[in-house]
């Protein structure tokens, strides 16, 4: 089979088309749009980023175009506009542009990024900077090419001044403040609680809020952008944002996304990512995981139980080498970690992220000695959240981890605590779900491994087989063959094997001269 590629269209061809339809064949408009369509999709053409509805509307009479036309003009002449006159055309803009892909697309190509940008840099109204900053990150929502590199620069530049990270001279060269602290060690997160009068007026935090928003949003499938941001000073702002402002809520969980974006390897462009060089930078040029256990620390009540996990989430991710986990250890952050989940006992969210740090963090045997002594409590959580697939996959990925290589986690588990119930009920309840079930048969896998152990007194696998996991695991062949295949094994169970052999079919095996 041949993969056919679509080809793709332009928006004035389509146009031609619907307006043939209305003036040659007198069809309806929303006829016209259909038979438009159809042609187009019989000829295998890609219409995905096509606007329907544009030729149904004179020339620049479309709501997104007179938005944009509006937009760009305030910009041109914003002395003579009113503050609610620009945020009702900005407000309008940002209606028309969450309106799908298409939209977003147009309104980039008629260069309505710059109107923004000069909008967003207007210093007599901080509101009117922060809703052209809202409205160019939806601008840039599944198109993060759309700001140029110059532009981007000027935006981190902007974040930085207002950051108090870094001045920028008439040369465009970036020098750093008087007043900025070395961001290297743990002296900052062992000095006073100074930061408070560092944290700059609600109007500031908000417009830095809405450009890390931005940055954020430039990132996504961008690793030219992520790599540019990170040359010009990103990751010590960021930094430095979490030891001088940690009281700005919204501003801690827009710098813990740009983190996390930071560690991501999904541009298909991109011959090599650099997606783990950046998390250790992060974690090594930094004191940045310090900075956030703190951080968990201080918002570690009820109403902030969404920004502890997104904080957990962010260490999950950067949590990339076998030291890093060590130093978490170090920090007491096993122990938070579980009291936190324990503490929040009714939110999902956390429970799920907070398992899902642990998780990352056992990959270093002494975390994975530590967090077994919590396991009555986890098994507690993962039981009163068992229907939440989130928690249930988290649970799942780190009861495999604790029981990896340690055959007396693994008979506490299995043989002494409730674990096989847990996974036998964890089965029925998501059934359909395939990667949980997957991530299901490596965890029985895990926790049979090595019965055989003295550690273990070949606790495991009896009680294992006597809560049915080898009917279970016969069940899933169809669904995990190979990882039910190995969970069956590590139980001693018998399996089948289907040879593969070749039969002298379709040709003949290649020989060497």
């Amino acid at each position: 089979n041949q993969l056919e590629m679509s080809r793709p269209v332009s928006q004035d061809t389509y146009n031609s088309l619907v307006r043939e339809n209305i003036d040659e064949f007198d069809m309806p408009p929303d006829e016209a749009i259909e038979d438009a369509v159809k042609q187009l999709e019989a000829q295998k053409a890609s219409i995905g980023l096509i606007v329907r509805d544009l030729p149904l509307y004179p020339e620049g009479r479309h709501p997104l175009v007179l938005a944009v036309n509006a937009v760009v003009l305030s910009a041109d002449s914003v002395a003579t506009q009113t503050k609610d006159q620009l945020l009702s055309q900005i407000g309008e803009l940002s209606h028309q542009l969450a309106a799908g892909l298409p939209h977003r697309v147009l309104a980039a190509q008629l260069r309505v990024a710059p109107a923004l940008l000069s909008l967003a840099s207007e210093p007599s109204d901080s509101s009117v900077a922060c809703a052209a900053l809202r409205c160019l990150r939806r601008l840039l929502k599944q198109q993060s090419d759309a700001l140029n590199s110059d532009q981007l620069i000027g935006l981190l530049a902007r974040a930085k001044l207002l950051a108090g990270v870094a001045d920028t001279t008439a040369d465009g060269e970036v020098v750093v403040a008087e007043n900025a602290v070395a961001e290297t060690g743990d002296a900052c997160v062992e000095a006073e609680e100074e930061e408070a009068a560092d944290e700059g007026t609600p109007e500031s935090a908000a417009e830095l809020t809405a450009l890390l928003g931005v940055l954020g949003s430039s990132c996504v499938l961008n690793e030219a952008n992520r790599q540019l941001l990170v040359l010009n000073g990103l990751v010590p702002m960021l930094a430095r944002l979490m030891r001088t402002q940690p009281g700005r809520e919204a501003l801690i969980c827009q710098a813990c996304r740009l983190f996390r974006l930071l560690t991501l390897d999904d541009d298909v462009r991109a011959v090599v990512g650099q997606a783990h060089e950046r998390a250790r930078q992060v974690m090594s040029e930094t004191p940045a995981l310090a900075l956030l256990l703190r951080l968990c620390r201080r918002y570690n009540r009820p109403e902030s139980a969404r920004t502890v996990a997104r904080v957990f989430d962010t260490l999950a991710c950067l949590a990339v080498r076998d030291e890093f986990c060590q130093r978490a250890l170090e920090l007491g952050a096993c122990d938070f970690i579980v009291g936190a989940i324990y503490a929040h006992s009714q939110e999902p969210q956390l429970a799920a992220s907070g398992m899902g740090l642990l998780r990352n963090l056992a990959r270093n045997d002494h975390v994975k000695r530590a967090a077994a002594e919590h396991l009555p409590v986890l098994l507690d959580v993962a039981t009163k959240f068992a229907k939440q697939a989130p928690v249930a996959h988290q649970f799942l990925g780190l009861a495999a981890n604790l029981c990896l290589r340690q055959p007396a986690t693994a008979r506490r588990f299995a043989a002494e605590l409730p674990g096989p119930a847990l996974l036998s009920l964890l089965a029925a309840l998501h059934r359909p779900d395939s990667a949980l079930m997957r991530q299901l048969c490596l965890c029985v896998r895990n926790v049979a491994a090595r019965d055989d152990s003295a550690d273990s007194g070949g606790l495991v696998r009896p009680a294992l087989l006597t809560h049915g996991m080898e009917s279970l695991m016969n069940g899933l062949l169809a669904v995990c063959k190979d990882e039910a295949k190995a969970a069956l094994l590590a139980m001693g169970c018998d399996v089948k094997f289907e040879p593969m052999l070749w039969t002298g079919k379709n040709g003949q095996l290649p020989r060497g001269e």
